[in-house]
Parts: C-alpha cells; structure tokens; sequence
C-alpha cells in the first residue's frame, strides 16, 4: 500500500481511538422507538413490563396511544440533560407532560416523580405544548408555545430511570429525545 493509505488508515484509527476515549459515541446512537400504550402507574413492575429502553443520544419516538414509559439506564455516575423537543399529535391535544421517576420503597417496588433542575429552577412536570389538529371545522393544525423542555438530573451509574410522557389528548404522539 502506498503511504497516503497508511496515512488515512493512522487518521481512522486516531479518529475511533478519540471518540472511544472521550466516550462522545452515544452521539452516533440516534434512532427510532415506539413507545408502547400504557396509562400511569406508580408499580415499577407494571412500568418496567412496557417501557422502551432508550440510550444516551437522540431518538425518534412515536408513543402509541400518546402514553407510556421509557426506561434509561446510566452507563456512568454524571449529571444526565433529557430534553424532549417536537412533541406532535395526531389528535386534539390541549398540552403535553412528562416525568422522570425513581424507584422507591422496600425493594424498589414503587415509581415517583423526582424533582429536576430545569431552566425555571426545580420542578417534577415538564409541560409541552403540542402540536395537534384544530377541534374546528377546518382541521388546520394548530402550534402551542412550548415545544422544547429540559431537565438534569444527577444519576449514579447503573442507576435506572423511567421517563413518562402523556401528550394530553390520546392517539399517535411522536417527539424527539435527547439524552446527554
């Protein structure tokens, strides 16, 4: 092979050695899930028997029903950023929410809403605007202000979280989530 290969293979393997180093690969991870149709619950069992694992990165959700339970799994001990942009409805919606929850009680057999920093201080819902069809007889769609919230939360590693998401009005939801 003439040096110029060798030199663009050197690069390649410097190029994956940094971003092995710097753990920045979760940013390559974006993809699609579909969130199964489940009410509110406060049973770890019940939420963990329909959640949606998602991972560090950005995914594509469409929550079937407009409700259900994704859960995330901390790789490392860190401050996590979760944002939820792009929450649309194919329904008449009035707003949106969703929670970040952690297990409690004697062997975690309970979930509840944890409080989370976000840009207005501490909260535990982060209302959404969502986007959805006008109840009038035109059917145009309508667009609410809100259409980004963020929390941080501080997560040991190998601790587990469930994001619940309600869009406010049923049918088929999407929205993009991005966790850092």
């Amino acid at each position: 092979m003439s040096n110029g290969v060798w030199k663009r293979v050197a690069a390649l393997f410097m190029a994956l050695a940094l971003v092995v180093a710097f753990d920045v690969s979760p940013a390559f991870a974006a993809g699609k899930k579909t969130v199964r149709t489940q009410g509110f619950t406060t049973s770890t069992s019940v939420a963990k028997r329909k959640a949606t694992r998602v991972t560090r990165g950005t995914t594509r959700l469409t929550i079937k029903g407009g409700k259900g339970y994704m859960k995330f799994k901390a790789p490392k001990t860190k401050t996590y950023t979760f944002t939820m942009s792009n929450m649309k409805s194919n329904r008449f919606s009035a707003s949106g929410y969703w929670y970040i929850m952690k297990s409690y009680g004697s062997g975690g057999r309970y979930i509840g809403q944890v409080p989370v920093r976000t840009q207005g201080g501490r909260t535990t819902a982060m209302w959404m605007g969502v986007n959805g069809r006008n109840p009038g007889s035109t059917g145009k769609k309508i667009y609410r202000t809100l259409a980004k919230r963020s929390a941080k939360i501080k997560l040991k590693k190998g601790e587990e979280v469930y994001i619940y998401v309600y869009n406010g009005g049923g049918g088929k939801t999407t929205a993009t989530l991005s966790i850092r």
